[in-house]
């Protein structure tokens, strides 16, 4: 999918972006991040807002792996400071960069 109209399909279903690495929860394939939507330092919008851009159900195995195929997404869990990354999964040069500013670990899943 085109990352522009992907962002502005986030927008149109009520997502945002941000430009602050620390409340991002998915980083896209030119370095934009989805806002987490913090409010007093809770988040409160999940990373199974992705079931909004996808056929499959968030529940079915596949769920994660379809989407971050379809997306190239990368997600960050801001909480524990974790950054979580398919094994075959090959991550841009301005996802890299964001990853390489926030400095969490890296795993797969």
């Amino acid at each position: 999918m085109n990352i522009e109209q992907f962002k502005l399909d986030l927008i149109d279903e009520g997502y945002q972006l941000t430009n602050n690495i620390h409340e991002g929860i998915w980083i896209l394939t030119d370095g934009s991040m989805i806002d987490g939507v913090y409010d007093m330092g809770k988040r409160s919008e999940e990373h199974r807002m992705m079931e909004s851009f996808t056929d499959i159900d968030r529940y079915d195995d596949s769920f994660w792996d379809v989407v971050v195929k379809e997306y190239s997404l990368v997600m960050i869990i801001p909480e524990t400071q974790c950054i979580l990354v398919k094994p075959w999964q090959t991550v841009t040069q301005e996802q890299q960069s964001i990853m390489d500013q926030l400095g969490y670990e890296v795993e797969q899943y």
